[in-house]
């Protein structure tokens, strides 16, 4: 368990976007040699705030949620970190009295927060579309800019800004309302190469995770009558990147 994966954290010289994210002591060049080092001054910083300091009710919890929506993996993943992080986190420099005292008083107070949230998650409608880490407007922008604006060599658009704004709905989060997914065949020129050079480009940028790349194929498969789903291992998976 890596905490630098689930604690956000900036470097010396950038500027915190919160008094709950943490500053290394470093810029980030020394630590490339050293990894370890960022990862104890995360366990210890995670460790003084959760089980050693103190916090009321609402300051852990802010503390909580914060690294929580911060987090680029699955929610429920940043959650099972918190579960295990009195085993698997806490400092072992802390004196004998402090580990045996505040670790098991503050893991009742985490398994409450824990409680919370996963009956929130239960209790919100599943969304998997794509998460696309910009602004809405920036999104909007972007294929707007690539779709409506540029154009095949006989000057067509390859989409509509309607076309675009249902497509947007369809399959990225925080597009609402939510539209149906609906396949569509582009009257430009050339149009399968042009699509899939948008989407990876957009993918290439913007998507935090390898994982993701299956959910941007799957996308151009769902979406686009340019993109055989008979053949989408071979044609879509292997060939996004072309």
């Amino acid at each position: 368990m890596l905490v630098k994966e689930y604690i956000s954290h900036v470097f010396q010289g950038q500027e915190r976007e919160s008094e709950h994210q943490y500053q290394a002591k470093h810029a980030e060049s020394p630590y490339a040699g050293h990894v370890g080092d960022l990862e104890q001054e995360l366990r210890n910083f995670y460790s003084d705030k959760v089980y050693y300091g103190n916090l009321k009710k609402s300051q852990l919890y802010a503390f909580l949620d914060f690294h929580k929506d911060k987090y680029e993996g699955e929610q429920i993943d940043f959650l099972d970190f918190v579960k295990q992080s009195p085993a698997r986190v806490a400092h072992e420099d802390a004196d004998e009295f402090n580990h045996l005292y505040f670790v098991p008083n503050y893991t009742e107070r985490l398994g409450e927060w824990i409680g919370l949230r996963e009956k929130e998650q239960k209790e919100k409608p599943f969304d998997n579309r794509i998460t696309g880490y910009m602004s809405n407007e920036y999104i909007k922008s972007y294929f707007i800019d690539k779709f409506c604006h540029e154009k095949d060599s006989n000057g067509t658009p390859y989409f509509s800004a309607e076309e675009v704004k249902d497509f947007l709905h369809a399959n990225f989060k925080d597009f609402n309302p939510r539209a149906k997914v609906v396949k569509r065949k582009s009257e430009a020129l050339k149009a399968q190469a042009h699509i899939r050079r948008t989407v990876y480009q957009f993918y290439q940028k913007h998507s935090r995770s390898n994982k993701e790349k299956r959910r941007y194929c799957e996308m151009l498969r769902d979406n686009f009558h340019e993109f055989d789903e008979s053949d989408f291992e071979e044609t879509i998976v292997k060939g996004f990147s072309k």
